[in-house]
């Protein structure tokens, strides 16, 4: 799970980071591990990959996704080696804020 935007906000950057030389977009992101399973290929339906995965697994760690490219003190860049991701927009939902 994780959240990004394209052009920080004042009050996210405390949480937020760089995602990648070159860009202004920041994030925060995390990644649950399970034990190897073979995926289908193509679009997989997040609500039933992860129903299957819960009800037969536990996840073995939960662990932050970083792009920390700093050359001394940097922690490094986390690699997707194999796995599924799924990328939508935030909806808010509930009544919009009377401006």
């Amino acid at each position: 799970m994780g959240f990004a935007e394209r052009e920080p906000l004042p009050d996210s950057s405390a949480f937020f980071r760089p995602i990648g030389p070159g860009t202004n977009a920041r994030g925060h992101f995390h990644a649950a591990v399970f034990p190897y399973r073979p995926l289908p290929k193509g679009n997989i339906s997040l609500r039933e990959t992860i129903n299957n995965l819960l009800t037969t697994e536990s996840a073995r760690t939960v662990m932050h996704l970083l792009a920390d490219e700093r050359e001394f003190e940097g922690v490094g860049q986390t690699d997707l080696m194999r796995g599924a991701c799924w990328v939508g927009p935030l909806r808010i939902l509930g009544p919009s804020p009377q401006t």
